[in-house]
């Protein structure tokens, strides 16, 4: 399952846009609303009916009819694009972990990949959702942060797992720590591997391998 969805991410990786911010440059660019199938439309209606479209800045909210990257790539597969978006939406809106922790996991995954476009989009809403900023800077700069809770540790040593190794070792999930002692029971470790593989997935269209620093 893990090395299926690593070889959908190196495949996305290999094909679309590595910089959100220089149109120029676009492998795709963004699709208006008079260019859009009437599939293209129903999707960018669906992300937007969503709990995205309540975020500020969400790339849901580019107005005009149309939506930002990464959904700008979803809509050149509409069918796929909706499954995606929909595992996106429950994976960072309906997590039993809360937005702090999903934040920390996708920060991680963003710095692993180098991805500056989903560090911009995250490091904002991870320190408003109670991520110390520290934290958040010893992960730009691909260092262990000194001062985590329990919670934190537990999901920063879980993640780094999962993307050193593409598993995660059983004494990690077997913790007694806090936060699994009553919710290490399968479904949370497959939410955090969901997690870290669909952002790994979000992360290939805006990573450039030849920038060193999600800087905040």
């Amino acid at each position: 399952m893990i090395r299926q969805m690593l070889i959908f991410t190196v495949t996305i990786l290999l094909v679309i846009n590595t910089s959100p911010a220089q149109e120029a440059n676009r492998r795709f660019k963004i699709l208006q609303s008079s260019e859009m199938t009437e599939s293209q439309k129903d999707l960018v209606k669906s992300i937007q009916s969503g709990p995205r479209a309540k975020v500020a800045g969400s790339a849901a909210n580019s107005g005009g009819g149309t939506v930002g990257s990464p959904f700008n790539v979803f809509l050149r597969s509409p069918e796929l694009g909706e499954h995606l978006q929909q595992v996106g939406s429950y994976i960072r809106f309906r997590s039993s972990l809360g937005f702090k922790l999903n934040e920390l996991a996708i920060l991680m995954v963003a710095r692993h990949w180098t991805s500056q476009y989903e560090w911009f989009a995250h490091h904002r809403l991870a320190l408003q959702a109670g991520l110390d900023p520290e934290i958040a800077e010893a992960i730009s700069k691909g260092e262990r942060p000194v001062k985590m809770g329990s919670d934190e540790a537990l999901i920063y040593e879980f993640t780094t797992e999962l993307l050193d190794e593409t598993g995660s070792r059983s004494d990690i999930c077997g913790s007694k720590r806090s936060i699994w002692r009553a919710r290490c029971n399968g479904l949370d470790r497959s939410r955090r591997i969901l997690c870290s593989g669909f952002y790994g997935t979000k992360c290939g269209p805006h990573t450039d391998s030849r920038r060193c620093a999600c800087t905040t």
